[in-house]
């Protein structure tokens, strides 16, 4: 499996002028984290991730990137999918995190982001991944 960043060098406006992008912005600025059942849906859908990823050895992932840091979008998966993927792969990845359900709650494609950096997909803006602890 291949994986890797598509960077852009600028956010389109839809995304810098989208309600999700600025929530995240606010709730990245008030330090608050994330609630524990957000950190308990985002650790079932690394699950699902790890699942697709065996089953799919020789899929190439590619994700878009900002070249100030990983854009995720607070938008269910279909329509925020275009925010994040940039392969056929990707976008069936997500795509079937989608079809999975809503268990324990509606997937966004936020926290299909977190699921990623959980999974070891994506590694955080310094190359690490996340651990699972609440992010801010």
């Amino acid at each position: 499996m291949g994986s890797g960043y598509t960077v852009l060098p600028e956010l389109p406006e839809s995304i810098r002028n989208s309600p999700g992008f600025k929530a995240g912005q606010e709730m990245a600025a008030s330090g608050k984290g994330l609630p524990p059942q957000y950190v308990a849906a985002i650790e079932h859908a690394a699950g699902l991730v790890r699942r697709w990823v065996s089953e799919h050895p020789a899929a190439e992932l590619r994700w878009l990137r900002w070249d100030q840091g990983d854009v995720f979008l607070a938008a269910a998966i279909p329509q925020g999918a275009a925010y994040l993927a940039d392969s056929p792969d990707a976008f069936a990845l997500l795509a079937w995190l989608d079809e999975q359900g809503p268990a324990p709650r509606q997937l966004s494609i936020n926290m299909a982001g977190w699921a990623l950096r959980l999974a070891r997909i994506i590694p955080m803006p310094d190359g690490s991944y996340w651990s699972g602890e609440t992010p801010s």
